[in-house]
């Protein structure tokens, strides 16, 4: 009995340090560029009765190169940090889905173009292809200036590509 109690401890103990978490497919570091397109529209409230609304515009955001680090929180939620090459640091929380994992809505400043800044909500869905982390950003949100005008954006097409350092 003595002997067995040793060997079933270090068996537990090998057969735990085996054991993978959902999460594992996607933790660790990343280096990332991510690029794409927003539609803006403006509208101008002239009066009460009256509001001017522009045709929609659509604006090349700015690529952002950097690091992504993703770290496990438990069984199947992540915390996802992107630090922007000489820019800003954005964090966001995750959950698995099948197939891969949904990005939590956070917020973050975006430039577009000659605009004012806008403060917008950033949500997407990511899966791995050909060993590559593929993340397919939405961004939402307006920005208003001045009591009448209003920056809304109504479309986007962003996508991270990540590749695991």
């Amino acid at each position: 009995m003595k002997r067995i109690l040793p060997i079933a401890a270090l068996s537990l103990l090998i057969l735990s340090a085996c054991t993978q978490l959902p999460t594992d497919p996607y933790t660790g570091s990343y280096t990332f560029k991510t690029s794409g397109t927003v539609t803006v529209v403006v509208s101008a409230d002239v009066s009460d009765e009256d509001a001017v609304k522009l045709e929609p515009k659509v604006y090349d955001l700015t690529t952002e190169v950097g690091r992504m680090d993703i770290k496990a929180r438990g069984n199947d939620t992540m915390l996802v940090t992107m630090n922007v090459l000489g820019g800003d640091v954005y964090v966001f929380d995750a959950e698995l889905t099948p197939g891969g994992f949904r990005l939590l809505p956070s917020t973050r400043t975006l430039r577009v173009g000659t605009l004012p800044e806008f403060q917008v909500t950033v949500s997407g869905e990511a899966f791995i292809l050909d060993g590559l982390l593929n993340v397919n950003l939405v961004y939402s949100g307006s920005r208003t200036v001045l009591p009448s005008i209003t920056y809304s954006i109504t479309a986007s097409n962003v996508v991270c590509v990540a590749s695991k350092n």
